[in-house]
């Protein structure tokens, strides 16, 4: 047996968001070598002046690199987004597992967000005296960063995942190490993994 019936899904665009994340980022130099690597929290919004493109800023605090006490870094990005996956076809089902299936593509839209640009920052040295892990040697933090948001909007509401990559040419850490193959490395790219949660209006 065969059902078919409609839904009106609701119809929503919105321009401007705003919420917080959390994960965590590592440092790296050479290959091979272990990264320097903390957790982080931030906040974030964005504004999308044609529902496509936009610009994404925020402050991330982080707790635990190797060598410093606390940073931070705001993040200044060009951000674009693809059109809402939501489906507005109408139900055609003929199990119970269909059914949940169609209902989750109705009901929670996703959609993809590339963002690209400019880290600044500030790193607050811990002044110990390290004699195997990373040292910090530079406070202002420069990076020029690439990021995908994947997002699942209910309502107003979205969550999802987020992953990064960055060059970082102001290179703020560097391995202390009795090894002559480790010492000295320095941090010059770093990889982001994080899940964010936010709310978005017009």
């Amino acid at each position: 047996m065969v059902t078919t019936f409609n839904v009106k899904a609701q119809e929503f665009e919105p321009a401007k968001d705003f919420g917080s994340e959390f994960g965590i980022t590592g440092m790296f130099g050479k290959e091979g070598i272990d990264g320097n690597n903390s957790a982080y929290v931030g906040f974030t919004g964005a504004y999308f002046y044609d529902l496509k493109n936009g610009l994404r800023v925020g402050i991330n605090r982080y707790y635990n690199f190797s060598g410093a006490e606390y940073a931070y870094t705001f993040p200044i990005y060009f951000a674009h987004r693809t059109k809402s996956s939501r489906s507005n076809e109408p139900f055609v089902f003929d199990t119970f597992g269909e059914f949940l299936l169609q209902l989750f593509t109705h009901i929670i839209p996703g959609r993809a967000e590339f963002n690209a640009g400019p880290v600044i920052g500030y790193f607050k040295s811990t002044n110990q005296t390290i004699s195997n892990g990373y040292k910090h040697t530079n406070p202002v933090y420069l990076a020029a960063n690439a990021k995908l948001r994947l997002t699942f909007q209910i309502w107003r509401f979205n969550i999802g995942g987020s992953f990064g990559a960055s060059y970082i040419p102001s290179k703020n850490f560097y391995l202390v190490s009795p090894d002559p193959v480790f010492n000295g490395n320095r941090t010059s790219w770093s990889l982001e993994i994080g899940a964010f949660l936010s709310f978005s209006f017009d």
